[in-house]
């Protein structure tokens, strides 16, 4: 059977060669992540930049494989007092892009997917949105991140066990 959290994991790690940053990766409920996070906060580990799989997520096992429709959150540390163009200075272009664009590549690699479509959101200082701003964050820790919706993924047994073998 795919494991899609495993191929994700060793995408993530092969992603963070790639770019020179070292990404760390969770999975699981949105609670459960941050649950997590704040563990490793405690014991003094890296959390950001992060790559995490929302769960749940849909499966569908077809003759083919099993085609995954994933959403990822890419996120860093950021300071609450930034502006938009300050965000992107030094959140966006320097760790989120390069992370998403390395990972992206990695997928693609993985499925021998020429294209990949999906919905990319930009949360400058992610929360709960509201008329007033944010409500609360969704995270406990000040967040710059890239919401990846609706990534339709088809995963295939050959293809997967190569990337453990070359791994």
């Amino acid at each position: 059977m795919i494991v899609v959290e495993d191929i994700l994991s060793k995408v993530v790690k092969r992603a963070s060669i790639t770019i020179d940053i070292d990404l760390s990766f969770q999975y699981g409920a949105l609670r459960e992540i941050v649950e997590n996070l704040n563990t490793l906060g405690k014991g003094g580990k890296v959390k950001y930049p992060l790559v995490a799989l929302i769960e749940p997520f849909r499966q569908r096992i077809t003759d083919d494989g099993t085609r995954a429709n994933l959403r990822l959150l890419i996120a860093t540390m950021t300071s609450k007092t930034l502006k938009a163009d300050e965000r992107l200075e030094q959140n966006y272009k320097p760790i989120l892009f390069p992370a998403y664009e390395a990972l992206i590549d990695e997928i693609k690699r993985v499925t021998a997917s020429s294209t990949l479509e999906h919905t990319l959101i930009n949360h400058f200082e992610m929360g709960r949105e509201s008329l007033q701003g944010y409500d609360k964050a969704i995270l406990d820790d000040h967040v710059d991140a890239i919401e990846i919706n609706d990534m339709n993924v088809l995963f295939r047994e050959n293809k997967c066990k190569q990337l453990t073998k070359n791994f």
